[in-house]
């Protein structure tokens, strides 16, 4: 078994390309992050939202008094999202810039 792992691992061994160290070349795992983010804080936030025209101020003020950490989870969840939407659109930029998706590819 021990021998088989080796065999497996040994695959991941090859030379990263220089490219593949900047930031600009990562904006697709950060957006990828960044949209987990979103998810997980948008699921704790809906379990104690009302979507009704007359209970969602209430919803909100309750959630942001009585549940710990709902406001900094409100707050991360706002600043997620415009940074997700950033780094959406610098991805599609790069990506049109870059031709990427023509072939051939390198």
């Amino acid at each position: 078994m021990l021998k088989k792992t080796n065999s497996i691992l040994k695959k991941l061994d090859y030379p990263v390309p220089k490219h593949a160290n900047t930031i600009l070349y990562m904006f697709g795992g950060i957006s990828l992050s960044a949209f987990l983010m979103l998810i997980l804080s948008g699921i704790f936030l809906s379990q104690v939202y009302s979507p009704t025209p007359d209970g969602a101020h209430a919803s909100i003020l309750y959630s942001v008094t009585h549940i710990p950490f709902a406001d900094f989870v409100r707050t991360l969840h706002f600043w997620v999202a415009t940074l997700f939407a950033f780094l959406l659109v610098c991805q599609l930029a790069i990506v049109f810039i870059t031709v990427s998706s023509k072939n051939p590819r390198r």
